[in-house]
């Protein structure tokens, strides 16, 4: 099966100077694409005064506020939809660059995990639920977990999140051999707004109460402007404010 695949990319204020340099879309992933016989398309979403970022579809933060990355893959997974009946959606964060190609980014019968193997890991998994770096999703699944949560502000416990949707909703994680997933981290510092977030984990602990609310049907936000580029479209977007 030849899949329709978006690929969305979350960059950080940091990467974002990197991301434009094509170091890892133009450099690493777009001939990925086309020795995986993919048909893609790029879609980057970012927000007013709280970030802004192209992408594969992902989001990037360029403003001073508080990140949400997982609302801003929601928007991706949104947005995309809009100009394509894409049926696998890769999200990945854009500093996390695959090592091997027979790590194939395309969607199965369960939600992928593609970045198993990561160097800042010793190339395994640091615990059974860890869930970051690359996934993949049809959009059946994902509708089926209701999207990622909107409420994670700041940095941590959102792909935990996402590993527990998967599971509360009767699926299991695929991850490709621990050779085939190696994946390399591309090192920075952490962005200004982008701290652990202490709230995270009160969220996290009522999340099996409120998953079925808080995702993909409860997604909010103000769609400010759209470039189309070769490779990708860039959208800006008002995602709010963290609630306190």
């Amino acid at each position: 099966m030849r899949w329709k695949v978006m690929l969305m990319l979350f960059v950080s204020a940091l990467l974002l100077s990197l991301w434009l340099t094509n170091l890892n879309l133009n450099l690493n992933l777009n001939p990925w694409g086309i020795s995986q016989r993919w048909q893609w398309g790029g879609t980057g979403t970012g927000t007013e005064g709280t970030g802004t970022g192209p992408g594969g579809t992902g989001g990037g933060q360029a403003g001073e506020n508080t990140f949400n990355r997982a609302k801003l893959l929601n928007i991706g997974f949104v947005e995309a939809s809009k100009e394509k009946d894409y049926d696998c959606f890769i999200f990945s964060d854009v500093d996390i660059v695959p090592e091997n190609d027979r790590n194939l980014y395309r969607c199965s019968q369960n939600p992928r995990h593609l970045a198993c193997a990561m160097d800042k890991f010793g190339y395994k998994l640091p615990y059974t639920g860890y869930f970051g770096g690359v996934v993949a999703f049809t959009k059946e699944q994902y509708l089926k977990i209701n999207g990622f949560s909107n409420n994670y502000w700041g940095w941590g416990t959102e792909d935990d999140d996402t590993y527990k949707r998967v599971t509360l909703s009767g699926m299991s994680v695929d991850r490709p051999d621990r050779n085939v997933g190696r994946t390399k981290m591309i090192r920075h510092q952490r962005d200004k707004g982008n701290e652990v977030n202490e709230k995270n984990y009160v969220i996290y602990n009522r999340m099996k109460y409120t998953r079925n609310q808080d995702g993909y049907i409860s997604l909010k936000y103000s769609l400010i402007k759209i470039e189309k580029n070769q490779l990708f479209t860039k959208i800006t977007v008002d995602i709010g404010k963290p609630p306190w």
